[in-house]
């Protein structure tokens, strides 16, 4: 490693920063507030025909307009005129339907002081959120005659967005200055406290960079934003802690010599890379999903890990050749009875003593922590899952008040199909068959609308386009979620007279749970065996390969246990400020899972690692394990503390699913360093030691007894 190559490798890593800045910058505009499902489920391929044939189901912009009085009245209708005639005025924006103009009693409410104007906007657009500006200008006109609010799939959509970037902006302000006085408490010295915010921003800015690139190509939900901070942050702290505190390790055996970084990087960058891999490894199985919410978690994620991985063992050695001895020039906390470029211990030989205590009390130890940790998650066997709705926006935000208000006023629900090319008097069969299943109310088919298997309305000529039939399934007014997803497989399983493809917000969310349903084993399967492989490879030891994926799985199961208990029950729903739903959000709860197993995993790499290193070294198993306390206790501890800070930093996000992913993945991580390798590890491999000198000493009484038995036969 000459000077030229130093010099080389920080200017190009420092090009690379600002080229992926300026190509991230403002990434969040660019991305998804909202995505689809399963894209390949029957659900989907029916929303894109009702989308490309039938313009009028298009509706993802909805206004309800109230009034004291009637809104049938001359005066509520020429106001309700003059705003349909102000929105098709505007830029990007299509009126599909409006009672005040066409007078359809399915636009009034049933007490007639509320109707609705039904209209499209363009989501994909960049102008969108300028066009629903435009859109509250015009309703603000309107306000004092009429109170107007707008709701959809459009707006909800965009509240969403607005509401996480806003929010991601305050997370980081509130997580870079605690972040940065933990590394000064852990480091000891400003300039390693900047090491790992150096690798932070590398490898959030190059992250952000990724997801504005793919936008155009993919759907990217802006979801992925708090992902790429959060743990570009934590996996910087990681990494970078692991490094520069093996760097002062090998400074007191090399001096302030490269060859101390080549060390460093032999040791803790292999351990580095290996725990990378396997949380990339981890990541990965995102893809496996046909969601495009979880293939824009893999990308981001991927991204995320491999830039603070490549980093810290490519861009953090020639930093550390350069300052040399400076690492310690400038002291953030006094360095009184520490001698120059000793390795600072935070908390190291605190944690032998914890090991020591808990390895005299083994059996106790292992046994209490176990308990513990099944307490915690023993509620995941009544967990529930769902696909998140508008109660995951605060409750005060417009668009949640406008889509309750709606639905409250409007509670009608209906469940669209999308019927192939057949004759008149097989689709008015199929459409008279439909309205006699159970909760539904009312068919609208080209051929009419139907009741209990009569015709009760005139044809609707714009429901044929292309031979196809557009036919919409009304539950009765305030269906439940289950009954109405029931009603989706009853009209799946009734016989068609062409090809028929069901959809609706109902029949998305289902398709979307079988979907993760159907994929998640196999997704697990192989994260479980690619992690087995990876520490295999680390560790040489088949022993601690499986202890360290099974204690992994029990601080998993504690949190998605205690997520339950949280979340889907409510138990912190008034301090947190969130709507409890009686359910988990199934795609959050699967990126949840994911990443807690690789964080968790990411710290026990770094301990048994180092276990295996101390062991290759011929040192007694319980020697070794207290000399990999010592000198990665420390490190693990601040790393995880760190990390959860983060974590927790994003879970201050108004929108529930962003909050229960931070805290839950704080709640692993912590659960992970401080109680499972702190003392469910310890308790085990010590029990393990008793075991081994057991079997040990019961092999040697029994060779001695033979040597005796053989002693007088001689």
């Amino acid at each position: 490693m000459t000077t030229t190559h130093v010099r080389v490798t920080l200017i190009a890593g420092t090009l690379l920063t600002l080229v992926a800045f300026l190509v991230g910058h403002g990434a969040g505009r660019h991305l998804d507030g909202d995505v689809e499902g399963d894209p390949r489920a029957d659900s989907s391929i029916g929303a894109r025909m009702l989308r490309d044939h039938f313009s009028a189901s298009q509706s993802n912009l909805t206004l309800l307009v109230s009034t004291p009085g009637k809104v049938d009245s001359p005066t509520t209708r020429l106001y309700g005129r003059r705003l349909t005639k102000a929105l098709m005025h505007e830029p990007g924006v299509r009126v599909i339907a409006s009672y005040g103009d066409q007078r359809r009693p399915d636009l009034m409410s049933a007490d007639g002081h509320h109707a609705l104007i039904l209209a499209h906007v363009d989501e994909s657009s960049a102008r969108l959120p300028r066009t629903l500006d435009a859109v509250s200008r015009d309703l603000e006109s309107a306000r004092g005659r009429l109170e107007v609010r707008m709701g959809g799939s459009a707006t909800v959509g965009q509240a969403i967005q607005d509401t996480i970037l806003h929010d991601l902006g305050i997370a980081e302000l509130m997580a870079f200055p605690v972040v940065i006085a933990l590394l000064l408490l852990v480091s000891r010295s400003v300039v390693a406290a900047a090491l790992p915010l150096l690798i932070a921003v590398f490898a959030v800015e190059g992250a952000n960079a990724l997801l504005r690139a793919l936008a155009p190509f993919t759907s990217v939900s802006v979801f992925a934003l708090n992902l790429t901070t959060a743990l570009g942050i934590g996996l910087a702290v990681d990494y970078g802690l692991l490094l520069v505190r093996r760097y002062r390790e090998e400074v007191l055996t090399y001096g302030m010599k490269r060859e101390a970084v080549i060390a460093s990087v032999s040791q803790a960058g292999h351990t580095i890379v290996v725990s990378a891999a396997i949380l990339v490894s981890a990541l990965t199985t995102l893809l496996l999903f046909p969601l495009p919410f979880l293939r824009s978690m893999a990308y981001a994620g991927i991204a995320t890990v491999t830039l603070a991985a490549f980093a810290t063992v490519t861009l953090l050695p020639p930093v550390l050749v350069q300052l040399g001895q400076r690492i310690d020039t400038v002291g953030a906390l006094p360095r009184a009875r520490r001698p120059r470029h000793a390795v600072p211990s935070v908390g190291g030989e605190g944690w032998v003593t914890a090991v020591r205590w808990t390895a005299r009390h083994a059996l106790a130890v292992a046994s209490t922590t176990i308990v513990i940790l099944v307490l915690f998650g023993a509620p995941f066997l009544h967990a529930r899952f769902d696909v998140s709705d508008v109660r995951q926006l605060p409750s005060r935000a417009q668009a949640r008040v406008a889509e309750e208000r709606i639905t409250s006023v409007f509670p009608t629900q209906s469940v669209d199909i999308i019927l192939g090319s057949a004759d008149q008097r097989a689709v008015v069969g199929y459409a008279r068959r439909l309205s006699t299943l159970p909760t539904v109310d009312t068919v609208d088919a080209p051929t009419g609308r139907y009741a209990h298997g009569l015709l009760t309305g005139p044809r609707q000529p714009a429901r044929s386009s292309g031979g196809s039939s557009w036919i919409s399934v009304s539950a009765r007014p305030r269906t439940p979620p289950a009954e109405l997803e029931a009603l989706v497989r009853r009209l799946r399983g009734v016989g068609a007279p062409a090809d028929r493809y069901v959809t609706g917000v109902a029949a998305i969310n289902l398709d979307t749970r079988d979907s993760i349903r159907e994929v998640l084993p196999y997704a697990a399967i192989a994260a479980v065996t690619m992690t087995l492989l990876l520490i295999l490879r680390l560790t040489r030891s088949p022993v601690l390969t499986v202890q360290a994926v099974l204690l992994n799985a029990l601080s998993l199961a504690a949190m998605l246990g205690a997520q339950v208990w949280w979340f889907q029950d409510g138990s912190l729903a008034q301090m947190l400020g969130f709507t409890p739903t009686g359910s988990l959000d199934i795609g959050v709860s699967v990126l949840m899972g994911v990443l807690a197993f690789g964080l968790s995993m990411d710290y026990g790499i770094f301990l048994i690692s180092r276990l295996a290193e101390e062991r290759r070294r011929r040192i007694e198993p319980f020697a070794a394990l207290e000399e990999a306390v010592r000198t990665t206790g420390g490190t693990i501890s601040s790393a995880a503390v760190i990390l959860a800070a983060s974590m927790l930093a994003v879970a201050g996000s108004r929108i529930t699913s962003v909050k229960m992913l931070g805290i839950g993945v704080a709640l692993a991580v912590l659960l992970d360093a401080m109680v499972v390798r702190a003392f469910l590890l310890p308790s085990v491999l010590a029990l393990g030691a008793v075991r081994t000198r057991l079997t040990q000493a019961r092999a040697d009484a029994s060779e001695s007894r033979s040597r005796e038995q053989v002693k007088p036969q001689a």
